[in-house]
């Protein structure tokens, strides 16, 4: 169910599994035929995989926990995950909101937490989503904060565009 960058590849990539999902759910939202064992299985291949590297490494893996959760929720809005309960101890470590987690994922965290989560946890991780906002004489962006994981494609532009929906 993971997808590759190259036919051949020896080993599915987490990252581009979650992005490639991401887009074509995108795409079947706005009409186009996408296939749903396609889909189904990406969404298994992300939810077994993000657990398993958890579980291995958990704290090189918390960003991807919540890039996945993201994925998955937005898919399926009702449905929990054997990732739900590893985000919402996230939520309330406040040393990994305000120093470790990169902007974008706390964006989608922000995102996260909006609908399923209790006033408190979603104040927690709001605060700490606005303290990243710079304002200078070019307008509000949201800034990075330096963080070592590549594989999330974060951009300031991306940023920037969560920043907006949250």
């Amino acid at each position: 169910g993971g997808f590759t960058y190259y036919k051949g590849a020896s080993e599915p990539s987490l990252s581009l599994t979650i992005h490639v999902v991401s887009a074509l759910h995108e795409l079947q939202k706005a009409g186009y035929e996408v296939r749903e064992d396609v889909l189904k299985r990406g969404l298994k291949y992300i939810e077994t995989r993000t657990r398993y590297l958890y579980q291995q490494y958990p704290l090189q893996h918390q960003e991807s926990v919540i890039l996945a959760e993201s994925v998955l929720r937005k898919v399926s809005p009702e449905t929990e995950t054997v990732l739900t309960p590893i985000v919402a101890s996230l939520v309330k470590d406040d040393v990994f909101l305000s120093e470790k987690v990169s902007s974008m994922s706390l964006a989608y965290l922000a995102i996260l937490t909006a609908d399923r989560y209790d006033q408190s946890d979603k104040k927690r991780v709001y605060d700490a989503f606005q303290n990243r906002i710079a304002i200078d004489g070019r307008g509000a962006y949201l800034k990075g904060n330096n963080t070592k994981n590549r594989d999330s494609y974060e951009t300031s532009i991306k940023n920037t565009a969560l920043a907006l929906q949250v």
